[in-house]
């Protein structure tokens, strides 16, 4: 039986986002990934080096404005990887890397695609076939359960304000179109209007 923890990958730091891609390029090194927290110190996305050197190449003020992903993953570190192959969210995984986090809710490491693709090809999945497509799937799976037997979730980001927002399924209809209701972010900073969550 393998679990989370045997094929996250340990290498990465958390970073403020309020930084300028200068500043936190020292963070880094070739194999490692960054954490990127907002104002609030929520984690709202993962990068690359790459993409650091990308946005120092285009001029950007901050990392706040490399915000690649619209939702962020996060997954217990003591959950089975045939969870994670079973979950409705495995697919975000191709444009989205999953946070690892512990029973004290601490990002403890990232899993990538390379590594969910690494337990399919271990023979240790009772589910054959599974691959990892390219259709974004925002369903959210499993109960919310603490600590490191919380399953694979997902959380939304406001392009806004860069907060974390948690939603259920019912709202998540919301955003994937069956509504035509609009949500509202649920930062409650009494510095930040309220807003409407924008996800792009």
């Amino acid at each position: 039986m393998s679990f989370v923890k045997d094929y996250m990958i340990r290498d990465f730091k958390i970073i403020r986002g309020d930084l300028s891609p200068q500043d936190a390029i020292a963070f880094f090194t070739d194999s490692s990934f960054g954490v990127i927290e907002n104002a609030d110190q929520q984690s709202i996305c993962v990068v690359r080096m790459a993409e650091i050197e990308a946005a120092i190449a285009q001029g950007t003020p901050d990392l706040m404005h490399i915000l690649p992903d619209t939702s962020i993953l996060q997954v217990g570190h003591d959950v089975e990887m045939q969870a994670v192959v079973n979950s409705p969210l495995l697919t975000t995984l191709v444009q989205t890397k999953a946070l690892v986090t512990n029973d004290s809710d601490e990002i403890v490491g990232v899993l990538t695609k390379a590594e969910i693709q690494r337990f399919l090809k271990s023979g240790q999945t009772y589910q054959k076939g599974v691959t990892l497509g390219t259709e974004q799937n925002s369903n959210l799976g499993g109960e919310r359960l603490a600590g490191n037997f919380r399953p694979l979730m997902a959380y939304y980001i406001c392009r806004v304000c860069r907060y974390r927002n948690a939603l259920d399924a019912e709202q998540v209809q919301v955003i994937n179109g069956s509504s035509t209701n609009s949500l509202s972010c649920q930062n409650q900073n009494p510095a930040v209007q309220p807003h409407a969550l924008k996800l792009s």
